[in-house]
């Protein structure tokens, strides 16, 4: 009464009456036989379809296969420990093939144990590689980005000077033209008292503490 009680109620209806325990689960057995085999047939099929994702470490995909492994081996269905090992190498991707290729080379065969340490070691190996590409890839893009804010800016500040440059545009606004003094050549000549290039004989200073030696500064200021 106890076993009736916790079952379905689809069950119930499907067992025979029988008051013996042990002859109740028997004719429930094998009332349901047709189950068990679709309960292998999908057990095989995850244990020899599902590839390895990536999404997972290769650890716990390896740990998935050994439990549908084990659930083959609970239901009488004898499977060689050599072709879960042989699965589980073909279930993993492209990056595995020089793993593939040493497997199928030696003449020696690799238990569960043992094989999984080596597809673990050989991920994290892959995984060391990408990060240290991406390092690499994030450095490069740093200094180069560096560069060119250098470059815009030593371009920024030869743009200040030059307003009306042809290449940029600056934010400089421009003195108006009213404003801005008129530039007068330099002379270009000799001064005619110390011969000097540069400036005029009136400018020279040569010149002017001659006069003002030779007192004639002082008349024509007082003229």
């Amino acid at each position: 009464m106890i076993m009736k009680f916790t079952m379905d109620k689809s069950i119930k209806q499907c067992a025979p009456n029988n008051e013996n325990a042990k002859a109740y689960l028997t004719a429930v057995g094998t009332h349901f036989t047709k189950f068990d085999k679709a309960e292998k047939a999908t057990y095989m099929r995850l244990l020899t379809s599902k590839d390895y994702d990536g999404s997972s470490g290769v650890r716990e995909h390896i740990m998935k296969r050994t439990h549908y492994y084990n659930k083959l081996k609970d239901m009488k269905v004898e499977l060689a420990e050599d072709f879960l090992v042989w699965t589980v190498l073909e279930s993993l991707p492209t990056e595995f093939d020089g793993l593939k290729s040493a497997y199928n080379a030696q003449k020696g065969k690799w238990n569960l144990n043992g094989m999984t340490a080596i597809v673990t070691q050989e991920e994290a190996r892959f995984n060391e590689t990408k990060r240290a590409k991406f390092e690499s890839a994030f450095v490069v893009t740093n200094d180069s980005g560096s560069h060119n804010n250098k470059n815009f800016k030593s371009e920024y500040n030869s743009n200040k000077s030059y307003p009306n440059r042809k290449h940029g545009k600056s934010t400089h606004q421009a003195t108006p033209p009213s404003l801005v003094e008129p530039k007068t050549d330099g002379f270009k000549g000799k001064c005619h008292f110390c011969r000097v290039y540069g400036h005029k004989k009136v400018d020279c200073r040569k010149f002017k503490a001659w006069l003002e030696n030779k007192g004639i500064q002082k008349q024509l200021e007082a003229k």
